[in-house]
């Protein structure tokens, strides 16, 4: 339905599926459409050097690989104008956590570091959360490289 709506307002789509049914799925109903492309492969192997400067992130997540992709993103965060994600509630409090919730992770630093501008929003109980992330920092890349990349084993403390 998101897909759908972003080509009738002719935004240009380019959509990564790694499961070869929603592939056929996608590409059954849109693939006739000039404004969209069909990448069937995972999205953590995907070179997305290809994408105009300007251009928007908007995902539903996975959550067993929403950090990999965050973090994925943010090698071609210069891309970037803005990224919007739909998360489960467990993961956007781990990226919104603050001091000194136990949620709070190099994860959440890496977040609210690396990225400025970061919002929150749920609309109903039932919809996951909505995250957007804007203008982002690249100095904060070499604070995440600290913390192993997003693994909560390594606490701050001990990297000092």
């Amino acid at each position: 339905a998101l897909t759908v709506s972003m080509l009738e307002r002719k935004a240009r789509v380019y959509a990564v599926e790694i499961d070869p049914i929603a592939s056929r799925i996608l590409d059954k109903h849109l693939g006739d459409n000039p404004l969209f492309t069909l990448i069937n492969e995972d999205i953590l192997n995907t070179d997305l050097s290809f994408l105009k400067s300007g251009c928007k992130v908007i995902s539903n997540l996975p959550y067993h690989i929403t950090s990999p992709i965050i973090a994925k993103l943010a090698d071609y965060h210069p891309i970037f104008s803005e990224i919007i994600i739909m998360v489960q509630k467990e993961m956007a409090e781990r990226i919104m956590a603050e001091p000194p919730s136990s949620n709070r992770s190099s994860f959440s630093i890496f977040t609210s570091y690396f990225f400025n501008n970061l919002y929150c929003f749920r609309y109903f109980k039932i919809i996951p959360y909505l995250i957007s992330f804007r203008h982002i920092k690249a100095f904060f890349v070499v604070f995440y490289t600290c913390f192993e990349g997003g693994k909560r084993r390594k606490k701050r403390k001990s990297c000092f």
